[in-house]
C-alpha cells in the first residue's frame, strides 16, 4: 500500500470536489428555460422529479426555487439526450468520431 501524501486529497475530499464540479454547471444554468410540461406517466419526468428531490434533500438549504427548477430541467434534458443516444445502433466495426481542434491564439 502506498503511504498517503498529506498534500494530495483523500477519497472524501476528492469525492466532495467532484460533486461540486458536477453541480456547478447545473447551478449556473439558472436562466435556462424550463422543461416542457410532461404527462403524468412520463418516466423521464418521474425520474427527473425523484432526482430533483434527492438534490433538494441534500442541498435544499443552499438552493433557491429557481435553482431547483434549473436542476430539474437539466436532469430531464440529460435523460432525454441519453435516450436518444441509446437509440443509435452501432456495428462492431464502427469507430469513434475524432475531432481535432487546434488551440490557436
Amino acid at each position: 500500500m502506498v503511504p498517503h501524501d498529506e498534500s494530495s486529497p483523500n477519497r472524501r475530499e476528492f469525492a466532495r470536489t467532484l460533486a461540486v464540479m458536477v453541480a456547478a454547471p447545473v447551478v449556473a444554468q439558472v436562466s435556462a428555460p424550463e422543461a416542457p410540461a410532461q404527462p403524468v406517466g412520463d418516466p423521464l419526468a418521474v425520474a427527473a422529479e425523484a432526482l430533483t428531490d434527492i438534490a433538494r434533500a441534500r442541498y435544499g438549504k443552499d438552493l433557491t426555487t429557481e435553482q431547483v427548477k434549473a436542476i430539474k430541467t437539466s436532469i430531464y434534458r440529460r435523460q432525454s439526450a441519453a435516450n436518444l443516444l441509446k437509440k443509435v445502433k452501432l456495428q462492431n466495426g464502427d469507430e469513434p468520431s475524432f475531432v481535432f481542434r487546434a488551440d490557436l491564439p
